[in-house]
């Protein structure tokens, strides 16, 4: 029996698992089983809290995707993290530091249960030039890669609204280069950013954290808030000498898996 709670971050929705003085084996079958949104509980990735592999973190957190393949690391998913850490009174309501695959990421609670992570500036990827050429071919110009602990493509779209973003992640991934890349269409307007994005493993969610931190890094102006506007809610992002990424996480209910 394992007992878990399901969250979300502007719909991005979660199953949190505390893992800290259990041995739960989490194979790829379970995890398909456990997201199956008919058959097991739903989700887009599957998180575990772990006690610190490195001093200077609090936690280690593990994630997988929908599909049972591992993420280097989620922020929508971080913020529920801190969230569940500071209700279930595993830690007291400081500043955390949580390590995962990729980077350690600290977390802060504001005001409203809202919470602000901090972490290293992204880190700009540089396409080789037979990858720009396939984006050009399939009308792709002026694409931007950026890592933030996972990678994303970031693609410029004026039909936001109407673009089969589906079809653009299959056509997208046979490249191998970029089959593992989440992949983030933006329309920029005077006072945001909007944005749709398909998450390796997961599909097209309502938001996704590391794609904020991406586009505001990628897009956003020095020392100012840039606001993205994703179907699930909005996220603020600050870029400075770090990058801060702000929003909201939300306990749906609590549950135990039994099969």
């Amino acid at each position: 029996m394992i007992a878990f709670e399901k969250m979300h971050g502007n719909g991005n929705d979660f199953v949190v698992i505390d893992a800290l003085t259990s041995n739960i084996a989490f194979s790829k079958a379970l995890v398909k089983r456990m997201a199956h949104r008919k058959l097991g509980v739903g989700f887009d990735q599957l998180i575990v809290i772990y006690p610190p592999k490195k001093k200077e973190d609090d936690f280690f957190i593990k994630f997988f995707n929908a599909d049972g393949s591992q993420a280097g690391m989620c922020m929508n998913g971080l913020r529920c993290v801190a969230y569940f850490i500071w209700e279930n009174k595993l830690a007291p309501k400081k500043i955390l530091k949580l390590g995962t695959k990729t980077k350690s990421i600290e977390a802060k609670l504001l005001k409203n249960y809202m919470i602000e992570l901090s972490f290293d500036l992204p880190k700009k990827i540089t396409l080789p030039g037979s990858v720009l050429k396939f984006l050009e071919k399939k009308g792709f110009e002026n694409s931007q890669a950026i890592d933030v602990g996972n990678k994303h493509l970031i693609l410029k779209k004026t039909n936001l609204d109407t673009h089969d973003l589906a079809n653009t992640d299959v056509v997208l991934r046979k490249n191998k280069f970029l089959s593992d890349f989440n992949i983030s269409i933006i329309k920029i307007t005077k006072n945001a950013i909007n944005v749709r994005t398909s998450e390796y493993g997961a599909g097209e969610t309502l938001a996704c954290g590391s794609a904020a931190a991406s586009i505001g890094f990628a897009y956003g102006k020095d020392d100012a808030k840039t606001t993205l506007k994703f179907r699930g809610g909005k996220i603020t992002t600050i870029k400075a000498t770090n990058m801060k990424l702000i929003g909201p996480a939300v306990k749906l209910f609590e549950g135990r898996w039994e099969s």
